[in-house]
């Protein structure tokens, strides 16, 4: 039973980022150090961003 535990352990969870009232694409890319147009690619978004939006973050 121990190895379903470490399997969990080593499971690698993509990087999310919620929106809060205010931020911009631009904000969020700069907060996680990324370029704005991968942020944009992943998440198929540029503007219009909605609070409580899951924006996926790109690996560096």
């Amino acid at each position: 039973m121990r190895t379903g535990i470490r399997l969990l352990e080593n499971l690698a969870m993509p990087a999310v980022h919620v929106v809060e009232p205010g931020n911009t694409l631009y904000s969020v890319a700069r907060l996680h150090d990324v370029h704005p147009s991968c942020l944009s690619e992943l998440n198929g978004v540029w503007d219009h961003l909605q609070p409580g939006m899951v924006l996926r973050i790109p690996a560096p």
